[in-house]
């Protein structure tokens, strides 16, 4: 004992005591969570990641979005059944699939109508879109004419109470409404 009393100078004891420090405070260091503050930006790289590592429940709602999804990677099989929402354009409203024109328009012939809805990038509906807009949605105020044609000369009409009906010939002015499709 009388031996490492003649050894413990001050310079050995500062010396012993600075390793612990050093030792012990690089093992809290170490110890210490690293989070975003202390990362740099562009840091952690796709390389950097574990593959698998970053799961649904690891990602913040709508972080991902169209924008950040690079064209082309996704395909049917990588979309869960309805979880996209389509939209219509102001003015109209999703029905049967489709997007219906709130406002019927005026008066016109079957050609005259099918034009209008063409340069619209829209079309006529069909009998059945017409009928389950008018069951489902919205009451049509007068009869309308639909895309779907009865003979080469007279098309189906949709009463206001849903019923289809025959008797409206190509030429004869009736109100209609354009359908388009909704985007994704």
């Amino acid at each position: 004992m009388q031996q490492i009393r003649k050894r413990l100078t001050y310079a050995n004891v500062m010396s012993s005591i600075a390793v612990f420090l050093i030792l012990g405070g690089a093992t809290a260091l170490a110890a210490k969570k690293i989070g975003t503050k202390q990362l740099k930006a562009g840091a952690v790289t796709t390389g950097k990641i574990k593959k698998e590592a970053v799961t649904t429940a690891k990602i913040k709602n709508s972080a991902v979005n169209g924008a950040k999804v690079k064209d082309g990677s996704l395909t049917s099989a990588d979309l869960v059944a309805r979880t996209l929402t389509p939209a219509c354009p102001s003015g109209t409203v999703l029905a049967e699939g489709v997007c219906f024109e709130l406002t019927p328009r005026g008066a016109a012939t079957f050609n005259e109508s099918v034009d209008t809805c063409t340069s619209l990038g829209r079309r006529l509906p069909s009998v059945n879109e017409l009928i389950g807009f008018t069951r489902k949605v919205q009451a049509i105020p007068a009869p309308e004419r639909s895309g779907d044609l009865f003979t080469s000369t007279i098309a189906f009409t949709v009463e206001p109470n849903g019923t289809p009906t025959t008797t409206v010939t190509f030429t004869t002015a009736q109100a209609y409404r354009c359908v388009g499709a909704p985007t994704p």
